[in-house]
């Protein structure tokens, strides 16, 4: 197999993150190459980062980081049938051995073998998805429908957690139950989405940030909020549980309820791991209820287990998911998770990823712009979207001028990324990272004086002998100099004027002539020439 170059923000050290060259091999059978084009920073990759564990899981090697993710194929395996280029998908982060028991049983995430993506549980560790390029296994390749975004894809993972919790807690969830949440980050945000769906009436959140649940209230999802005071007991024998008692006692009259009549919550998804909640969380639970625990802290807990046992109260443990890609996909692609999107705070590029990272351990930028919602008792941000891409603007290369750029668009549809500094003509129109195909084509039609530099760049580059990456981009429409010829679909057409050309979106076509440019940038005139070539459109 051959093998290509990529670029990785990688985890060398705790809170050390570097921008790597890695290699990446095409993928083999029952693989397709995906490029990842919206990475979450997670609780756990949080923790990774600045403990170098998350929980038992200790960092041995370098790794990187990402296990949410979304994008699309560049590239086959041979013998997949079931997926082509330019095929919009989501990634689940893990793979398991297929043949141990648990995975006969269906219950694949408790897979010994599991490989799972940015974790440290298994030694070699598995990267994740923070990089320009991965081969991932088909069957845990899921297809998008063109009405979920990259990122809404990515976020399919963190709500697949919740979708797993929300299943593990059954029967117990029934219509009209009484919910009780610790932790307001962007699984318990996603649990009481998911309650919500399944027929909870009365969901009540908490959290230690007032921030943080200012932002639970812009939602559809809970019915009150409550801020969990910091300050702790000074008194009894165990100040701690006593905090936990009566910040349960304070819980269950925020939500409303006689304590004579109900004494508790029906379930308690507790999100945060941390051991005040947990206990808490157990106090706040009716007897016979149950208590589903989400969010994994240390690794040994003190808990009041007598009080959980008197009252008979289940403790159930979560892990990750199974099964669940098939129905978030569903729920979101028609819109039953409205507002899923808003848990997206800020975007970096791939060469920002130690900037995402410091930003979302902090809880905010230097603006003081949220790093948003928080995991494990601490304000960080789980969800950053990073595109992944090397240089700040999509760019292309001219063979007279050198680089120059496309425009500023989030996912640019690019053939070739150039620095910044490099580039002598920027079209400043801003596009949104979600504009269809129609959309970019009008935008670009009514920005045609702004772009006839774009003619020259584009079709000169495809006359250059500069090496083109598979999965480079290029947009659906191509704006031509007069008398330029392209091959289309076996199709040569003659290019009038400066008219735009639709390519057809997901194609292949190649210039076939050789033609003289001038940039409308500088006046400048130069030649092309080279050989009819090829780009595929992905």
């Amino acid at each position: 197999m051959k093998k290509m170059g990529f670029e990785a923000a990688v985890l060398c050290g705790k809170k050390e993150i570097r921008l790597e060259t890695r290699a990446l091999e095409d993928p083999g059978e029952d693989e397709v190459q995906v490029v990842p084009k919206a990475i979450g920073i997670c609780g756990s990759d949080l923790h990774y980062y600045a403990h170098g564990a998350n929980g038992l899981f200790v960092v041995k090697e370098p790794l990187i980081l990402g296990h949410e993710s979304a994008g699309y194929v560049t590239a086959v395996g041979p013998g997949v049938t079931n997926f082509k280029i330019g095929d919009r998908v989501a990634l689940e982060a893990g793979t398991p051995c297929s043949t141990c028991k648990m995975c006969r049983m269906g219950r694949y995430n408790l897979c010994d073998g599991m490989q799972f993506r940015s974790s440290a549980k298994r030694f070699p560790h598995c990267d994740g998805y923070l990089c320009e390029r991965v081969n991932q296994h088909v069957d845990f390749t899921h297809k998008i429908p063109d009405s979920i975004s990259y990122e809404e894809g990515a976020l399919l993972e963190p709500l697949s957690v919740a979708l797993h919790a929300i299943r593990r807690s059954q029967p117990s969830l029934t219509p009209g139950s009484r919910i009780l949440i610790m932790g307001s980050g962007t699984v318990g945000l996603l649990v009481a989405a998911m309650a919500r769906i399944n027929g909870a009436s009365d969901i009540t959140i908490a959290d230690i940030s007032q921030r943080r649940l200012e932002f639970a209230q812009t939602t559809e999802w809970v019915t009150r909020t409550v801020l969990v005071p910091l300050k702790r007991a000074k008194y009894g024998e165990d100040p701690e549980l006593v905090y936990a008692k009566d910040t349960a006692s304070e819980l269950v009259k925020a939500a409303k309820m006689d304590q004579e009549t109900y004494a508790g919550f029906d379930v308690t998804y507790e999100c945060t791991g941390v051991d005040t909640s947990i206990q808490t969380s157990i106090f706040a639970t009716r007897p016979g209820g149950k208590l589903v625990m989400v969010g994994m802290g240390k690794p040994i807990a003190t808990l009041p287990i007598a009080s959980a046992m008197t009252r008979e109260i289940d403790l159930v443990g979560v892990f990750r998911y199974c099964n669940t890609y098939p129905e978030a996909i569903r729920m979101v692609g028609s819109g039953g998770v409205p507002g899923l999107g808003k848990l997206v705070t800020q975007r970096y590029r791939l060469e920002d990823a130690r900037e995402a990272f410091e930003v979302a351990e902090r809880g905010q930028d230097e603006e003081g712009r949220p790093g948003c919602l928080g995991e494990q008792g601490t304000a960080v941000n789980p969800f950053v979207r990073l595109i992944c891409l090397r240089y700040p603007v999509g760019a292309f290369y001219s063979q007279s001028s050198g680089f120059r750029p496309f425009c500023s668009l989030r996912d640019p549809f690019v053939l070739r990324p150039a620095p910044a500094e490099s580039c002598s003509f920027v079209y400043h129109k801003s596009l949104s990272s979600t504009s269809s195909p129609q959309s970019l084509r009008n935008a670009i039609t009514r920005k045609m004086h702004s772009l006839q530099v774009l003619a020259s760049t584009i079709l000169i580059t495809l006359l250059t002998n500069q090496p083109f990456v598979a999965g480079d981009l290029i947009t659906s429409t191509i704006v031509a100099t007069p008398g330029a010829v392209l091959t289309f679909e076996g199709t040569t057409i003659t290019v009038p004027g400066a008219a735009a050309v639709q390519t057809g979106w997901g194609t292949t076509f190649s210039v076939t002539d050789t033609s003289t440019y001038t940039s409308a940038v500088n006046g400048s005139v130069s030649t092309a020439s080279g050989s009819s070539r090829s780009l595929g459109i992905v």
